[in-house]
């Protein structure tokens, strides 16, 4: 199962969301993975931070290309090895987004209750019909995030909510909504704090004790990186995925190879 978290705006909580629903699969021993194509790469970095914890489960996690057909071919390799895959697309309509939205089996757009945020509906509604027009249906649900705990106020911000999307067939709103919470803002810095290293150890462990626990527990030292590419090489990564449904990681291969041919001229 594909869920897709996205939407036309920054700031809704999608990548708080995406991770956290990553985590209880993997709590309830689903074999799932968070794909990370928000070009912020805040789920890269968070899944990165979470390796350090070798008492916490491992999140198995990719960041792929931003590019709309290697997006989608890389997905649907991801789709045969695991049984859920969490997709982290950012605030915008782009291709990432669009490209996600064809394989999707649910799609959560969290939205928090402010005009500026419900003001985006119907760009998602034309995402949606677009998407929909082109493969097939999925569920696509709106998530109500930073609600106020003011129990008047969050029937009020339900109820404009529920009066703005009563116009859009195609998005429904789940029933239940998440409150502004301060413990739910500081969780991931929190988090953070409990796995700072000092050079390359964790506080608290000897690093004979990591490799140990990591060898006893199945798990490979990780080493992350994230490549600042040329213009040149993005555009000629998407001349060539367009052309092929090939894995992102031969795509790429290809373009590096031509791009190299093109400094040695």
């Amino acid at each position: 199962m594909i869920i897709l978290i996205g939407g036309q705006k920054g700031g809704g909580g999608k990548t708080t969301i995406a991770t956290n629903i990553a985590t209880m699969h993997v709590i309830e021993s689903r074999y799932v993975h968070l794909y990370d194509i928000d070009p912020q790469e805040t789920a890269t970095l968070w899944a990165s931070l979470r390796d350090q914890n070798m008492n916490l489960p491992v999140v198995s996690s990719s960041q792929g290309i931003h590019v709309g057909a290697a997006i989608k071919n890389e997905l649907r390799v991801l789709q045969s090895k695991y049984q859920d895959i969490i997709v982290d697309a950012g605030g915008a309509n782009n291709d990432a987004l669009r490209a996600a939205l064809l394989l999707a089996d649910l799609v959560i757009f969290p939205i928090i209750p402010s005009g500026f945020d419900m003001w985006t509906f119907k760009t998602l509604s034309n995402l949606v019909a677009g998407a929909q027009s082109c493969t097939k249906t999925f569920k696509a649900r709106v998530l109500l995030n930073k609600v106020s705990t003011n129990p008047a106020r969050a029937k009020r911000e339900i109820e404009d909510c529920d009066s703005l999307l009563s116009g859009f067939d195609n998005l429904t709103r789940f029933n239940n909504f998440l409150s502004e919470r301060v413990a739910v803002r500081n969780a991931s810095n929190e988090e953070h704090r409990s796995n700072r290293t000092s050079g390359n150890l964790t506080v608290g462990y000897k690093k004979e004790d990591q490799q140990d626990h990591a060898f006893i527990r199945g798990r490979e030292p990780k080493q992350r990186l994230t490549l600042r590419l040329s213009p040149d090489f993005c555009r000629k990564v998407k001349e060539i995925a367009f052309k092929t449904e090939d894995t992102v990681s031969n795509i790429g291969f290809r373009a590096l190879t031509e791009y190299i041919k093109t400094l040695e001229k």
